[in-house]
């Protein structure tokens, strides 16, 4: 009796139904998985778009700052060229710019011919002051710019020198200013000598005076001969050049004023076929050309003497000048490198 009761509880129990499984999700939290995935990727590239957009949009305000710099300060090495070549100008007295201490040095030379009086008072008054103002001008133009601030000191303090130097030469000058003047008494005296209305007074005169200059009446009576002295008179410096200068300064100048002695009638009548002669590019007669070159001379004698610390302030400011040109050209923004 007891095993059947046992038998049939293991049949009843065998037999019953299992209880239904509770649905399964994992499809369902899969899908919500990547849902939030691609959420989360759209948002980091959209993230990453974000950042690349002001990257760029930075890169671009650096890049356009950079340029407006650049020109800038371009612009600003362009005025302080011009600035510095009109005072040259101005203290020359000549439009051919300088570009090495020995061009400026030649420019001195050239300039100023009976001017040497007053030339102090013209340099202090109309070509520092101006000078000097477009420095001041020119300053917040370059400080602004952290890169130029040395470049742009050096160049403004070199300046500055140079009219501190320019101020002393010209006072200097002074000293030679009766020189000067006799010199460019015999010059224009020359030049007139050839010109159309001159006065047979003033024609006589300087004939006179070429009577004192060239001492061999052979030389004054043939134009050849006479062009061939007068261009090794004063071409280059010789043992005779300063008696030279002294005689036609103190013995011949003073006849530009008295005309005497008046040269005789055959001498007149052969330098009047000289007066049409014109060399140098057909620019100037023969005496003309003979005076201009040993006043020339003269005055590099002077400018030797007197200004040579002119001379290298000019060097300096050049030099301080191409520093401050390089800063500037070492802001030139560099093109943007391939991506």
């Amino acid at each position: 009796m007891a095993q059947r009761t046992s038998s049939s509880s293991r049949k009843k129990t065998s037999s019953s139904p299992k209880p239904p499984s509770a649905p399964v999700a994992e499809p369902q939290k899969k899908s919500r998985v990547l849902v939030g995935a691609i959420a989360v990727l759209g948002l980091a590239a959209a993230g990453c778009a974000a950042w690349y957009f002001v990257q760029e949009e930075n890169k671009a305000a650096a890049v356009k700052a950079a340029v407006m710099t650049f020109d800038q300060a371009t612009a600003a090495t362009g005025t302080a060229q011009k600035a510095l070549d009109s005072y040259v100008s101005c203290v020359t007295g000549t439009s051919n710019p300088a570009r090495t201490a020995a061009d400026f040095q030649k420019r001195l030379a050239q300039a100023n011919g009976g001017k040497y009086a007053s030339l102090g008072v013209h340099v202090k008054a109309d070509c520092t002051p101006p000078f000097r103002a477009a420095l001041d001008e020119l300053r917040p133009r370059f400080t602004s710019t952290a890169e130029l601030v040395s470049a742009w000191s050096a160049f403004d303090q070199s300046a500055r020198s140079l009219t501190d130097e320019a101020d002393k030469y010209s006072d200097k000058l002074s000293a030679h200013a009766h020189e000067d003047q006799v010199d460019e008494s015999m010059l224009d005296a020359a030049r007139k000598w050839s010109q159309s209305g001159t006065s047979d007074d003033e024609v006589l005169r300087f004939e006179s005076f070429l009577t004192c200059a060239v001492p061999d009446p052979k030389t004054r009576a043939d134009k050849d001969a006479f062009s061939r002295w007068a261009s090794t008179q004063c071409a280059q410096e010789t043992p005779a050049y300063a008696a030279l200068m002294d005689h036609l300064r103190s013995e011949c100048a003073p006849k530009l004023a008295t005309g005497e002695p008046r040269p005789s009638g055959e001498e007149h009548t052969a330098f009047a076929s000289m007066r049409s002669i014109k060399v140098l590019n057909n620019s100037m007669n023969i005496p003309q050309y003979m005076l201009s070159v040993c006043t020339e001379h003269a005055r590099r004698q002077w400018v030797g003497a007197d200004g040579q610390p002119f001379v290298r302030a000019f060097g300096n400011a050049l030099g301080k000048r191409q520093t401050l040109d390089d800063a500037v050209t070492a802001l030139k923004p560099k093109p943007p490198s391939p991506t």
